[in-house]
């Protein structure tokens, strides 16, 4: 079987190669399944790089979210069975045939739910659940989020009609503004048009912004201050400009701002089990209702992986494709 693994850190097509190994074996409280499905994530792509907030054990294997099939069951699982689809997320190397993880972390995938849907359960909307509870908005209420075409900004966005909170969303092409109006985002303004900070003003008409999530960083985190009300709260969940943030120290200063960081690792890991049944609960459930927004742009087999990842600027997530190691 092929697993994806990387003996340095760099520009993860260059760096990432295909290796053939043994097929593993589930010990006590493990399954071994076979990767149906598996997104590349941006996070998936700087750990690779070395450019993440931890850096990975070399050689290290690579992948973090997937749609696997229960092909192996460890002693003392009784709760799963084989030919059963779960979805899984975690450091766990799902960019192979087959892998092994604890029994406890994979989620049964209702028969509903495509192959193509599942492959990316977990990891956004949960990140678009947890991100818009820490930032404590309630029904009523408005935020605004930049990058708001991307996975995290649509699911956080559906997310957030689901529990009538208002959204103003964020994009940089114009072409984005009418998908997300289709989507039932109540505000879109291009940021590459002059005066969206007016527009969006006017269009709040004296209602306070008080929510920020800001995926761009830059100049943009600045900006999107200098249109939030005082005691106002804006998470940075990710720099996608690749830019410090800009900020004016008197937005900050006078409005008594608050400005946090987001890393959904550590957010992750402080999580109840009551919070995180509550919250799969919540993803199925609008899964069930066609409630997310998880377009794919393309699917590559595993071997093609350095060309699965060089597809850039596309809409929508890029998944690889596994074999069936049975065969």
């Amino acid at each position: 079987m092929r697993i994806a693994i990387h003996d340095s850190l760099g520009q993860p097509e260059q760096v990432i190669r295909i290796e053939q190994t043994s097929r593993p074996k589930p010990k006590a409280g493990e399954v071994l399944l076979q990767m149906v499905l598996s997104p590349i994530h941006n996070h998936d792509l700087m750990q690779i790089s070395g450019t993440y907030g931890i850096k990975p054990e070399l050689p290290a294997r690579a992948g973090t979210e997937a749609l696997g099939r229960v092909i192996e069951v460890g002693a003392d699982v009784k709760h799963l069975k084989v030919g059963q689809r779960v979805a899984v997320s975690g450091a766990i190397g799902t960019w192979a045939d087959a892998f092994v993880a604890p029994a406890a972390t994979l989620l049964p995938v209702p028969d509903d739910i495509s192959d193509e849907l599942a492959a990316q359960l977990l990891v956004m909307p949960s990140s678009a659940t947890v991100v818009l509870d820490d930032l404590g908005v309630k029904s009523g209420q408005w935020m605004i989020l930049s990058a708001a075409a991307g996975a995290v900004g649509k699911n956080l966005a559906l997310l957030a009609a689901s529990r009538q909170i208002r959204v103003i969303g964020l994009v940089n092409q114009e072409h984005q503004v009418q998908e997300l109006k289709e989507l039932g985002v109540d505000v879109v303004e291009n940021t590459e048009i002059e005066g969206w900070q007016s527009r969006i003003k006017a269009a709040l008409n004296g209602e306070p912004l008080l929510f920020g999530l800001d995926s761009v960083a830059g100049k943009l985190t600045g900006e999107m201050l200098s249109i939030m009300n005082d005691n106002a709260t804006l998470v940075v969940f990710g720099a996608m400009s690749n830019q410090p943030l800009y900020i004016d120290y008197q937005d900050v200063i006078f409005k008594q701002a608050i400005i946090r960081g987001f890393w959904g690792l550590r957010k992750f890991a402080a999580l109840s089990d009551e919070y995180r049944s509550r919250m799969i609960s919540e993803i199925i459930t609008l899964a069930q209702k066609d409630g997310l927004n998880l377009p794919v742009a393309a699917v590559y087999d595993l071997g093609d992986i350095a060309k699965a990842i060089g597809t850039k600027h596309v809409p929508g997530k890029v998944l690889l494709r596994g074999s069936d190691i049975e065969r």
